[in-house]
């Protein structure tokens, strides 16, 4: 969708991506959607879907591996909120993560807010069931949620297709296939144009 009026520079979507281990916060890798308006210089404004902790057993809590396993074939309640460690990636580290993001209208932006909004003196709200596992599609994880939400604001179902888009891997080479960090310290700017 190609936008021509001037109201669209002035407001982004992106969806920002982590890859496991590369940043201590996101040990096993993690994506969320954000926006960014003109008004207030651009600043990352991000929602991220998390699984809630408190449902999850001590013991599986306790191991990776049982992690891993709990949530291939099961789910907890899941929540999105506002994720300030996102926030904090993409203006501190933004060497370390992807970040795909267009121009979006006023209508747009309000299509999101009202998607992702979260009532006041709340930081998060429930919604749905987290899990890993790829043949329950209407269980989510942080990624799966992140492409839904994009193409809900764009309002076409195949705005960001992706053949398994609850494993990490095949998003970044489906739909960051065109995005390279950028490998300077002080960069602001965390995608460069398409690889050779």
């Amino acid at each position: 969708m190609l936008l021509d009026n001037s109201e669209s520079q002035e407001i982004k979507m992106g969806i920002g991506m982590v890859m496991h281990q590369v940043v201590e916060a996101f040990d096993y890798g993690h994506m969320w959607v954000y926006w960014k308006e003109k008004k207030d210089n651009f600043y990352p404004h991000c929602i991220g879907y998390y699984p809630v902790i408190e449902d999850i057993p001590l013991e599986v809590l306790q191991s990776k591996i049982k992690i891993f396993k709990c949530f291939a074939r099961n789910s907890v309640r899941g929540l999105y909120q506002v994720d300030l460690d996102a926030e904090y990636v993409m203006t501190e580290l933004s060497n370390k993560i992807f970040c795909k993001e267009w121009n979006i209208t006023q209508k747009q932006l309000i299509r999101l807010k009202n998607r992702c909004h979260i009532s006041q003196g709340k930081s998060q709200k429930l919604e749905g069931r987290y899990s890993w596992n790829t043949e329950r599609t209407d269980w989510n994880n942080c990624s799966s949620w992140a492409l839904n939400i994009a193409c809900y604001v764009m309002e076409y179902t195949n705005f960001l297709k992706c053949s398994s888009p609850k494993q990490l891997n095949t998003v970044k080479k489906e739909i960051y296939w065109d995005c390279i960090p950028i490998l300077t310290e002080d960069s602001i700017n965390v995608y460069s144009s398409k690889r050779n």
